[in-house]
């Protein structure tokens, strides 16, 4: 999702939109949530596909040239290192297909993370010994 505020925004819908496995087989079966969710992958789908080289991301404006080099209108100290480490990372390789299906496999994984920080610990079995 990088600094891509409208891919954030639409995932974001997305993922709020997704009941967790753990929800009760009636939210997941719901059909209008069901044709939410087709319809906000499809939007997703389409953003991807036909998302222009020049964007409006946290950073500021940045387009692409023809070079293939990027440049922004802003500095870039604003921006995370953590975004810097995957800059190279294969997901820029990806078909819009491939990339909104590895979007949507993810939110599973993320209703996942949700439940750890809400408990704030992993289920243990076991009779309380560590």
């Amino acid at each position: 999702l990088r600094d891509d505020i409208q891919l954030q925004a639409l995932y974001h819908m997305f993922v709020m939109m997704r009941p967790s496995p753990t929800a009760s087989d009636k939210i997941q079966a719901d059909p209008a949530l069901a044709d939410v969710q087709i319809k906000l992958s499809q939007l997703i789908y389409r953003y991807i596909s036909t998302k222009s080289d020049f964007n409006y991301t946290k950073a500021g404006y940045s387009s692409e040239g023809s070079t293939g080099t990027r440049s922004t209108s802003r500095p870039d100290k604003d921006s995370s290192s953590i975004m810097k480490m995957t800059e190279d990372v294969a997901v820029d390789d990806l078909n819009p297909d491939e990339k909104t299906r590895l979007l949507i496999s993810l939110v599973d994984d993320l209703h996942d993370c949700v439940d750890i920080m809400q408990n704030r610990s992993l289920l243990v079995q076991g009779d309380g010994q560590t």
